[in-house]
């Protein structure tokens, strides 16, 4: 789901970012016509970030991706993001199989891609997916994807597909596509979809090109900044058809205040239907300018009639941690994602609950999509001892990279892990760490199983590339991707009930766990 309130939940289909330097690699071949200049200008990751094989220049972001695994946020954030199931991903959604339209709103107004991909970017992104993506794909896997791409293209803007079964899949399918039909469809908009084609044909749900709205999104909500929303967590249900959901409602939001509730369903939008959306468009409809107003037509479970609720949007400040006391000395803390600032709150939380005289602690990472793998070894480091290893990643020449505990000293209380179904990426890089240390008792269900890195490369034009570049494992070498980590206690309980009261199962059983256990 994706946390709109901007604050993008996980997504059954979204999951976490890593964040890792990596290099750039210029464009190896110099065909299309183009010039042989990259696209792809990294920029500078922050502070303790190391490599997954030696850079010599250039850095990039690296997302441990579901950006699909977590849950979005109304926003247009990931909590990758939301509760995630294996069957939809957050950045590639169901809907998009379903032949939802995708385009419509960019052949109505072009201008509204928001950048102009061309020759040199279809090259940029070619380049990178042939030097560095985990699968070594074949041209004619990935032109194979460049021309269904094109062909949807094309039926969406009523343009005949005449001769487009007669392009090769091979290099020369671009200009060919330009030759057939430049002059009647947007070039902006072709160059566009053979880019996404060609990261459809990798058959991978994490790389993706990302328009600068989404990847504008994407940062503010992983750099825990301010936006002008409403306060939400959202998924696509799959349950109920990719029913647009409420997962949560955040504490102190205008959401909040209105009266929505986990379970929702989101109807419409200000008016319209939002069967067929995806996060990001949801996202993009419901956050908007502060003091302006939003009307979501809610279809509540067990109610025949919808609802409008007009809800003025507010500044949201997206806090990933958040913690309080609980009964017997037990302290609770819950990370809704991994971002800039987790490691700094993570610390002032257990610092906190500390001098409050806690005993024992819970950590919730139920709901968490991911987000940068600096925090989690931030996170981690509360827990083990220094230079104990966290995680490694092997990319595709199965160079490995190591990632250890940095000296964070805390006493080390009793602790239990709250995972479910929606814990992704960077929480399960936490929750595989911590349980084969025996360090915590995992208690909840299955996580989600989004064991890969994504690289991310700012573009000049705004937009970036996200592309999956490594698998990681836990400290014992058990691989996480599409299988998940199991918890020590398995207790099933309907994610959207996390945080609501005696609902909230899995809490309760895990502070009867520590009373059982005569901790508290």
């Amino acid at each position: 789901m994706r946390m709109t309130n901007d604050a993008r939940p996980l997504r059954r289909s979204h999951i976490g970012w890593l964040l890792i330097l990596f290099l750039v690699v210029a464009p190896a071949t110099a065909w299309l016509t183009s010039r042989a200049t990259s696209h792809a200008a990294p920029v500078a990751v922050s502070a303790g970030t190391t490599e997954v094989e030696p850079a010599p220049a250039p850095r990039t972001h690296v997302v441990l991706g579901s950006d699909q695994g977590p849950v979005a946020f109304d926003d247009g954030t990931v909590a990758e993001t939301p509760a995630p199931k294996p069957s939809s991903s957050p950045d590639k959604p169901d809907a998009e199989k379903k032949d939802v339209p995708l385009y419509l709103t960019y052949i109505k107004d072009p201008d509204s891609l928001g950048f102009s991909p061309d020759v040199s970017l279809f090259q940029t992104v070619y380049s990178q997916v042939k030097n560095q993506h985990i699968d070594r794909d074949p041209d004619d896997k990935l032109f194979a994807g460049v021309i269904k791409e094109v062909g949807r293209l094309l039926k969406e803007s009523r343009v005949a597909d005449t001769g487009l079964d007669t392009v090769p899949r091979d290099r020369t399918a671009p200009q060919r596509i330009i030759g057939l039909y430049g002059d009647k469809v947007s070039k902006d908009l072709l160059w566009y979809a053979m880019i996404r084609g060609l990261l459809e044909g990798t058959d991978d749900p994490y790389s993706v090109l990302m328009t600068p709205k989404e990847y504008h999104m994407l940062m503010e909500q992983m750099q825990n900044e301010a936006f002008g929303g409403v306060g939400i967590y959202i998924e696509l249900d799959k349950d109920k058809d990719d029913q647009l959901t409420v997962v949560e409602p955040l504490e102190g939001t205008p959401a909040c205040a209105a009266g929505l509730l986990p379970g929702d369903q989101v109807i419409k939008i200000n008016g319209e239907i939002t069967k067929g959306i995806t996060i990001d468009m949801a996202t993009a409809k419901i956050r908007g300018p502060v003091g302006s107003q939003v009307v979501l037509t809610i279809q509540r479970p067990g109610i025949k009639d919808l609802k409008d609720y007009a809800i003025t949007r507010a500044q949201i400040e997206v806090a990933s941690v958040s913690r309080k006391m609980l009964p017997g000395g037990v302290g609770y803390v819950r990370l809704r994602l991994f971002g800039a600032k987790t490691g700094a709150e993570l610390s002032d939380a257990l610092s906190s609950l500390e001098k409050a005289g806690a005993r024992a602690l819970i950590l919730d990472l139920r709901n968490n999509g991911g987000g940068y793998i600096n925090a989690a070894i931030d996170v981690c480091s509360n827990f083990v001892d220094p230079g104990s290893l966290v995680t490694f990643v092997t990319d595709r020449r199965d160079v490995r990279k190591d990632y250890t505990a940095v000296p964070r000293p805390r006493d080390k209380l009793p602790m239990i892990l709250l995972v479910n179904n929606f814990s992704a990426s960077a929480s399960e890089i936490t929750a595989g760490c911590l349980k084969d240390y025996k360090r915590a008792t995992l208690m909840g269900v299955k996580t989600f199983g989004k064991g890969s890195v994504q690289q991310l490369y700012p573009l000049p034009s705004g937009a970036a590339l996200k592309l999956t570049i490594a698998h990681f494992f836990t400290p014992q070498g058990n691989k996480i991707n599409k299988i998940g980590v199991e918890p020590d206690v398995k207790v099933e309980m309907e994610a959207r009930n996390v945080g609501r009261g005696d609902k909230d199962t899995q809490l309760q059983q895990a502070i009867d766990y520590l009373k059982k256990q005569k901790i508290i």
